[in-house]
């Protein structure tokens, strides 16, 4: 878990400089509430963080570790238009793929280790408050210790 933690509390740090998104939660909110814009690292709106496998040593040394981190990008708004909405979660997903081919690693992993961007899942809706975009968004990461 060492790994998982490690890129999960880099991507809270992450996310809010370069999407410019000030509501990045750490795991779902205690609130049914949300704000216009959101990300929240940890969940993918039905509860599930992501998941790690370790890999050992024929000794019992932790030599690997592979995972992915679940996170929820959302916006909303008043109105009826998904296309300004999508193009805003779209426009984040692109900023935050951009920021890992900069750097893999993202600072914070050991040499050989990575983070990549290995899928998005875009759902929208209209409700009687306004239209809804999100997007779960998967964090796929390898790390050797």
């Amino acid at each position: 878990m060492a790994g998982w933690d490690t890129v999960y509390g880099r991507l809270l740090t992450l996310l809010p400089a370069v999407t410019g998104i000030a509501d990045v939660y750490d795991g779902p909110p205690a609130s049914e509430s949300w704000p216009r814009q959101f990300i929240v690292v940890g969940d993918n709106g039905a509860g599930d963080a992501g998941s790690y496998t370790p890999d050992f040593s024929d000794i019992g040394y932790l030599t690997e570790e592979t995972g992915e981190v679940l996170c929820l990008f959302g916006a909303q708004s008043g109105n009826t238009n998904l296309t300004a909405l999508r193009a805003a979660v779209d426009g984040w997903v692109a900023a935050v793929r951009a920021e890992l081919v900069a750097d893999k690693r993202l600072g914070v992993l050991e040499e050989g280790g990575y983070v990549n961007l290995s899928r998005v899942e875009p759902s929208q809706r209209q409700t009687p408050q306004g239209a809804v975009v999100s997007a779960v968004v998967t964090f796929s990461y390898l790390t050797r210790f």
